[in-house]
């Protein structure tokens, strides 16, 4: 479903809609794709399916807690779902009047817009007006909106909803200057230059945007600044060793100049490029850069979810593994699956914190055997 507000291209912004059987429950879904941080990197993104929809597919599929598969997905498979499709290049809060002008193209930050006509849209046209149940969830950038967003759709939501939480997907990046490899803020500098140049304070947490000095408010563009002002019951999936944080936050270097390139520069600290590729490869120095991350990590969620929240913290390198069948079935903390986590929670209550190993310094590092 197009709608008539502008991507970061200025095409049509969208989303997809799969029906389910179970009428009044709903999955809301904001996609990923990391973020641009610089006007020469949202121009570029400007050409992708990430800040365009000249291009988009008919279809989209995702797997995992999104499976339409009732095998691999018993409890969610039947539910109705809403896939948000990028738009912003900043996890749908940019909200911006005039366009940015870049080498004559101009540039738009309106996720925030788009959220609000998805939500109007599914409301009158896909019988969301009747909601009963309702889980908003994403992962990777959209993990961080699931965050963002999750009181603001809380208070948009139809009187007839009973049940409603978030479930964001590896959607927790660290501020980490203190464990990071390379000695600047080069993530959370990004972070800041985007939520500055997409116009974004008045479209995160405003509990959190009014806790900050002036100069500080970007940090509510990052999970770990917002979470302790969320209302929403939260269900975190994270891996304590993610993928993409160990290249593109515990071993980036700042982008020195203004070119295209959607995620930075990442596993750019020299010596790193291998190890952030593939644990097996690192030294025992550097796994101990990976445990002070980890270590990081594991603090600040646990220290900052509600009582109502729940947890599944995998040593697992990888990311958005909770919308991958395979990793979704497999991997287990202490015999417990992501299914089995996640549905305790949603059905049952259960706000258990399954938190998983430290990798070993001596080879194999890794040590959880279902990963």
């Amino acid at each position: 479903m197009l709608l008539w507000l502008f991507l970061v291209d200025g095409s049509s912004a969208g989303y997809y809609f799969r029906p389910g059987t179970e009428t009044g429950k709903y999955q809301i879904y904001f996609e990923g794709g990391g973020w641009c941080y610089s006007k020469e990197d949202c121009l570029g993104r400007s050409n992708t399916t990430l800040g365009s929809s000249v291009n988009w597919p008919a279809t989209k599929l995702v797997g995992g807690l999104l499976s339409p598969n009732c095998t691999v997905n018993p409890e969610f498979c039947n539910w109705n779902l809403v896939h948000l499709a990028y738009c912003d290049g900043n996890s749908f809060s940019g909200n911006t009047d005039e366009p940015l002008v870049v080498e004559g193209k101009p540039l738009y930050f309106r996720g925030r817009r788009i959220l609000d006509a998805v939500l109007r849209d599914i409301t009158t046209n896909q019988g969301f007006i009747s909601a009963t149940e309702v889980m908003l969830t994403g992962c990777s950038a959209g993990g961080l909106s699931t965050y963002l967003h999750a009181d603001y759709v809380a208070s948009m939501l139809p009187k007839s909803v009973k049940q409603y939480g978030a479930v964001s997907i590896s959607g927790f990046f660290l501020d980490s200057l203190n464990v990071d490899v390379h000695p600047d803020p080069v993530f959370s500098s990004q972070i800041q230059t985007i939520f500055a140049m997409s116009n974004a304070s008045a479209n995160v947490n405003s509990d959190c945007i009014k806790a900050q000095a002036s100069d500080q408010q970007w940090r509510c563009n990052m999970a770990q600044y917002t979470l302790p002002f969320i209302k929403t019951p939260i269900f975190a999936f994270q891996s304590k060793y993610d993928s993409w944080q160990a290249g593109c936050v515990l071993s980036a270097e700042p982008v020195l100049d203004d070119v295209p390139g959607v995620n930075g520069n990442c596993s750019a600290v020299p010596g790193w490029y291998n190890c952030s590729q593939y644990v097996e490869d690192c030294t025992s120095e550097q796994i101990m850069n990976y445990n002070m991350f980890a270590s990081a990590m594991t603090a600040l969620l646990q220290t900052n979810l509600k009582k109502v929240d729940g947890l599944f913290l995998v040593s697992c390198h990888t990311h958005c593994e909770a919308h991958t069948d395979n990793d979704w079935m497999r991997f287990q903390i202490n015999g417990v699956t992501m299914p089995m986590a996640v549905q305790n929670w949603w059905l049952r209550g259960d706000n258990s914190h399954n938190v998983d190993c430290e990798y070993n310094f001596d080879s194999p590092h890794r040590c959880n055997p279902t990963c």
